[in-house]
């Protein structure tokens, strides 16, 4: 099914080369699939084929692959350089901020770039929900040690969507006694 796919999408291609979706799930398919259906070689040409059509969807991309795979720096710089042509781009905010994270790199400027986040409106499905942006954002004060900030972030957050189990988790986790030991 997935090469049936696949060779569908090649014959859309063929058609138009500048379908964007079409290239952004083969980039996805060869980047993410095992060896030997995935290929870092071929996700690198849709990637290249992306970039001058649409340059944000491109770094958007690379910044999440990179990400994925932990080179967490090479991340880091893709969404640099989306964020330096539009500082207010939701996703991208929070795609940098979560693989900032995961890497333990440039924290306080993950926070900062959450809180920028925070304040943008969500454009579509695509984008993160205003409650994972606080938890995120919570997710980060306390690698921070900033237990007051988190527990704020955590309140913003559950007011946005009341049911949100991790954000409720992770308040219950901020507020409870510390351990006995």
């Amino acid at each position: 099914l997935a090469q049936r796919g696949r060779e569908a999408l090649e014959k859309v291609l063929a058609l138009d080369p500048a379908h964007l979706d079409a290239r952004e799930f083969l980039f996805r398919y060869y980047a993410e699939a095992p060896w030997p259906i995935g290929s870092k070689t071929k996700a690198a040409v849709q990637l290249d084929a992306i970039r001058p059509l649409d340059p944000n969807r491109a770094d958007l991309l690379d910044l999440q692959a990179k990400g994925r795979a932990k080179d967490y720096a090479g991340a880091l710089a893709a969404g640099d350089a989306l964020l330096a042509r539009e500082p207010k781009h939701r996703r991208g905010l929070y795609r940098w901020a979560r693989v900032a994270l995961a890497g333990g790199l440039e924290l306080e400027r993950a926070a900062d770039r959450l809180e920028a986040c925070a304040k943008e409106t969500r454009l579509g499905d695509r984008d993160p929900t205003s409650a994972q942006v606080w938890q995120k954002l919570a997710e980060t004060r306390l690698r921070l040690q900033q237990k007051d900030l988190a527990r704020a972030a955590c309140i913003q957050g559950l007011a946005a969507e009341p049911s949100h189990r991790a954000l409720t988790e992770l308040l219950r986790q901020i507020d409870a006694p510390p351990a006995q030991g």
